[in-house]
């Protein structure tokens, strides 16, 4: 794709999802895809966690839930899904009191049972939140994150553990050599990406080519994209898509407008302190937006050339500002976009080349 015929129109329509009946409740929590148009979503609902597979109509641009019993109560946030195999593994996150876990459960696709694998007395990850998930070799890795992430004294984790589901163990990857901070994880060609979103817009992957082993065990190395030119920083509330070898950013809003949300967000702190006053909340109220976009700008990174183009802007009815933004694919050319429990479905027009 040129960048002149980029620059007119996206090649992508984003509508939205909405349930299938009355009653059936809003996509938030954690999801994964485990078969194309089928989804593992586990969320809190009006105080109660819940876990569900959720059907994706594409046609009607609907969905359905089927709610099934699940083993992670009284609830868990911050954890990873992932799919290896046959199962989908939750591994990590913190419960409802706060308190981290390195608690790795399976849910088998076929039979949806689920089952914690026990510690036992061999090595194990220590607890963490906001870590990245993927399947590699046949095993789970995980990677990064953050340890005691809700206290003064909580630090990054740099170190990467992998779970051999042949073997019921765990064993210690290369460390990553930047720290990793809620990454997602997609797979460019087959190939894990990590992206880490900030200023900097460092993008690492796994090096699939060269594994090096080590007492039977493949260990991945590490190594950073080179990214030529960034068209904008990944901010944290930017959504990220993958299609063929196209990594795609859905960008919320403007920069100066994504300053104007920070502010506000400030703003709000400074008002929930002692001794404000009404005409400060007013003037605030009225210097800052309503908390949603409609612009959604696209820029997408050509991971073999390494080359950034702008895709141009696309209109999108009531984009939350949030953090709580991600993106699933699903099918060919049909992805998944939840953001603050709002859902929409992503149609790309792009020709890419077969495997």
């Amino acid at each position: 794709m040129s960048s002149d015929a980029a620059s007119a129109s996206p090649p992508l329509t984003v509508l939205p999802l909405s349930p299938s009946a009355s009653g059936v409740p809003p996509l938030s929590g954690c999801l994964v895809a485990i078969d194309g148009y089928t989804l593992l979503h586990m969320a809190t609902e009006t105080h109660e966690y819940t876990c569900s597979i959720v059907t994706v109509h594409p046609d009607t641009a609907t969905y359905s839930m089927e709610t099934l019993t699940h083993p992670l109560a009284p609830s868990r946030t911050l954890q990873t899904m992932t799919v290896v195999g046959g199962q989908v593994y939750v591994f990590g996150g913190q419960t409802d009191q706060g308190v981290e876990t390195s608690d790795l459960f399976t849910f088998d696709i076929g039979t949806k049972e689920w089952k914690q694998i026990p510690k036992g007395d061999g090595p194990w990850p220590p607890t963490r939140v906001y870590h990245s998930a993927y399947a590699y070799e046949g095993c789970l890795v995980v990677a990064g994150g953050v340890h005691k992430g809700m206290s003064p004294d909580r630090h990054p984790l740099l170190c990467t553990w992998a779970y051999d589901p042949v073997l019921s163990t765990w064993h210690s990857l290369p460390a990553l050599y930047s720290p990793i901070f809620h990454s997602p994880c997609l797979c460019i060609r087959d190939m894990p990406h990590l992206v880490q979103k900030g200023g900097s817009a460092l993008l690492q992957c796994v090096n699939t080519h060269a594994p090096t082993h080590s007492e039977g065990h493949i260990h991945p190395t590490w190594e950073a994209v080179p990214i030529k030119h960034t068209p904008c920083p990944l901010w944290v509330c930017h959504a990220l898509y993958t299609e063929g070898d196209w990594l795609i950013v859905l960008r919320k809003g403007t920069q100066p407008e994504l300053r104007r949300d920070r502010d506000r967000d400030r703003e709000r702190e400074r008002r929930d302190r002692p001794g404000h006053t009404d005409s400060d909340s007013e003037t605030a109220a009225n210097a800052h937006s309503s908390g949603v976009f409609t612009d959604v700008y696209v820029t997408a990174l050509d991971t073999v050339s390494g080359e950034w183009e702008e895709w141009g802007r696309l209109t999108v009815d009531g984009v939350p500002c949030s953090y709580l933004t991600g993106c699933l694919h699903l099918a060919p050319g049909v992805g998944l976009w939840v953001d603050n429990g709002s859902a929409r479905l992503i149609h790309t027009d792009i020709i890419c080349p077969p495997n």
